[in-house]
């Protein structure tokens, strides 16, 4: 059986603790957000060999790893470049604010999260348009 990805609605962390039953609390250990269950953001998962946690911690895992590997000196150039990280262009590895840079990492990680579930969320709300459409027109 599949177990959903449970995220936290604020920040899009990974690290959220929720119960098993439905109406329980959830608290998020990225931001500190609390809230009801229900509010977690949910993204349907395909992967049957983990558990709901562990697939919450990799999807995030390999989405940083993304961002830290070739495509992070994409992202250094870019923040450099419009002014939100300030290197000295001849001396990068020994100018840059690696925990500053780190934060902006995390951060559009979140970002990139939470537009990943809120476009799965848009598609599953299409698909049951659509079906409930179709199941109309053919009754």
């Amino acid at each position: 059986m599949s177990e959903d990805l449970q995220l936290c609605p604020q920040c899009g962390s990974a690290r959220v603790d929720y119960g098993m039953l439905a109406g329980a609390n959830a608290k998020c250990h990225g931001c500190g957000w609390t809230g009801p269950d229900s509010e977690l953001l949910t993204l349907p998962s395909q992967q049957d060999s983990i558990s709901g946690a562990d697939k919450s911690v990799q999807l995030v895992n390999d989405l940083r790893k993304i961002m830290a590997g070739d495509f992070g000196v994409a992202l250094l150039h870019l923040l450099v470049k419009w002014g939100f990280l300030n290197v000295d262009t001849q001396d990068v590895a020994g100018t840059l604010d690696r925990k500053l840079f780190a934060r902006y990492i995390v951060a559009m990680a979140r970002g990139i999260t939470q537009a990943i579930l809120s476009e799965r969320a848009r598609q599953e709300d299409e698909r049951e348009r659509k079906a409930a459409q179709e199941y109309k027109e053919a009754n």
